[in-house]
């Protein structure tokens, strides 16, 4: 499911340097949906509204 804060940009290939995962960046809606970072967020006291209105903050500054 795709959220309205979350813009559509394909994975691009990093640089060799970096660590990889499958050689791509994941998309941050991918990361969002991982029950890992669901499990780590909770942990740490962050809901994921709060995460939103952050990602929507930080998207209106870059633009």
């Amino acid at each position: 499911m795709s959220h309205p804060w979350i813009k559509f940009v394909p994975s691009r290939p990093l640089p060799a340097h970096l660590p990889t995962f499958g050689g791509h960046e994941p998309l941050l809606e991918e990361v969002l949906r991982d029950p890992i970072i669901h499990r780590l967020m909770a942990r740490d006291g962050i809901e994921m509204s709060a995460m939103e209105a952050l990602i929507l903050i930080t998207q209106r500054r870059l633009q």
